[in-house]
């Protein structure tokens, strides 16, 4: 293996892998005036329906706007 090849373990399994031979960066334009917000909710707060909403629109949205979904499980003692 020569200095120039990555290896990256892909997969649930050891036999399971690939190599990264090489990748592309594409730099996109980032506007002087960027919003960011994060909305939380629980499973009580119907963020199942959140979830789905999401599925529904994401595909079909302008790519000037980008929306990301990141599902966290958290334990509550109450």
């Amino acid at each position: 293996m020569g200095e120039d090849l990555f290896w990256a373990i892909r997969g649930g399994g050891g036999a399971s892998f690939g190599v990264v031979l090489s990748w592309k960066i594409n730099l996109v334009y980032v506007p002087p005036v960027v919003t960011v917000f994060s909305l939380s909710k629980t499973l009580d707060e119907d963020a199942t329906r959140l979830v789905n909403k999401w599925q529904h629109i994401a595909h079909n949205i302008t790519e000037d706007l980008f929306i990301n979904l990141v599902i966290t499980p958290i334990n509550s003692t109450m």
